[in-house]
């Protein structure tokens, strides 16, 4: 059974000794073929490669005949039109003349320069650049809007390992938002201390709004122990929230009482921490964990979902039966050398939930050792 492969192999310069092209008896239909795909065709002893775009299996070392946007000179090939060619210009198919010409993207090696309009169409444009540069003094966003507006528009600030920020245009609230950060609107002109004129700023619910100086007194009354205080008045302090959840002070301010329910998965309030032991075995449902009981956790589950076990040869065996016992076919297996640690590559099979085998092409010799570990 040969081993699959479901991704590129890379050798990083190393060779490829002793290996054999893929023998076939007939070319591989086109449906199942890539370009550059290779085989070893035996009924006509031809190393064949795969070329898309002819839609055909090419003999390896054939000559070239001509072909649109091709021309062929005894032995040698060429572009049709190179001599039109000029250095740095992006080439383009030339349907008419089936030939490549000059388009108008030209790139020098520092700098690529596009003469004409460039429209783009698709969804996504990622600019990598560390300086942008435009002509336009005013930035269009959801350009082509013809209905009415329901989409937010802003922009945000990449900030690496912090939180972005961003500066959003809210089509529902019909106003400017920051999110969640905060706003510096800079220097603000006094508004002087003409009576009856002078304002001050304040938000409700983020937005930013102005207020007379009027009404503010209003504005900044609390209560008091007695029912509604100025600023000044004696009073104590009471924040009430949910039933058996308080802070207070008595009325002169030398003490302070908390009273606060446990949290839950819905409300705010005081946290218990689990032992570790209560971590590892997952029933608290009124605790939070602590790192350390998060690393007894992890570690239980490690060892709790791990088997391994030697594979010793016989210069007969190929196939070793393991029985792990973890009840799952989902599990990871890997296969070393125990004296060079050098993983090597097998056959794996799961037979069942608890069993596998473990298949090599040719039986490990007498005494040759091999150590197989698996992770569910």
């Amino acid at each position: 059974m040969a081993i699959n492969f479901h991704n590129s192999i890379k050798l990083n310069k190393n060779q490829l000794i002793q290996g054999a092209i893929e023998n076939v008896l007939t070319d591989y239909d086109a449906s199942a073929s890539v370009s550059g795909q290779l085989v070893f065709n035996t009924t006509d002893a031809k190393i064949k490669v795969y070329d898309e775009a002819l839609g055909a299996w090419k003999i390896v070392g054939e000559t070239y005949t001509a072909s649109t946007g091709i021309a062929v000179s005894s032995n040698a090939f060429s572009l049709k039109n190179n001599a039109n060619f000029t250095g740095g210009a992006l080439l383009k198919w030339d349907a008419t003349n089936g030939q490549l010409v000059d388009s108008l993207i030209s790139d020098n090696g520092a700098t690529v320069v596009i003469a004409g309009n460039l429209s783009v169409t698709g969804t996504t444009t990622t600019v990598n650049s560390t300086t942008v540069e435009l002509g336009d003094n005013i930035i269009l966003l959801n350009k082509g809007e013809a209905n009415t507006p329901t989409a937010n528009a802003g922009f945000e600030v990449e900030r690496g390992t912090s939180d972005n920020v961003s500066f959003i245009w809210n089509e529902t609230s019909d106003y400017f938002s920051t999110i969640d950060q905060k706003l510096h609107v800079g220097s603000l002109p006094d508004f002087g201390a003409v009576t009856g004129t002078s304002e001050i700023l304040l938000h409700s619910s983020g937005e930013i709004q102005k207020l007379d100086i009027s009404e503010a007194l209003a504005v900044l009354q609390f209560v008091g122990d007695t029912g509604i205080g100025s600023i000044g008045a004696t009073a104590y302090l009471a924040i009430q929230g949910a039933a058996g959840s308080a802070i207070s002070t008595e009325v002169d301010g030398s003490a302070l009482t908390i009273g606060i329910d446990k949290a839950t998965t819905t409300a705010e309030g005081v946290v218990s921490f689990a032992t570790d032991q209560e971590t590892i075995d997952g029933t608290e449902s009124a605790k939070a964990t602590t790192p350390t009981g998060v690393a007894a956790a992890i570690s239980d589950a490690l060892t709790s979902t791990k088997y391994a076990q030697d594979l010793v040869g016989d210069a007969s065996t190929v196939a070793f039966t393991v029985i792990h016992n973890l009840n799952t076919l989902d599990v990871l297996v890997e296969v070393y050398n125990p004296t060079s640690l050098a993983t090597i590559f097998a056959d794996v099979v799961r037979i069942d939930v608890n069993t596998l085998e473990v298949r090599f092409g040719s039986a490990p010799a007498v005494s040759e050792n091999y150590r197989v570990v698996v992770r569910a």
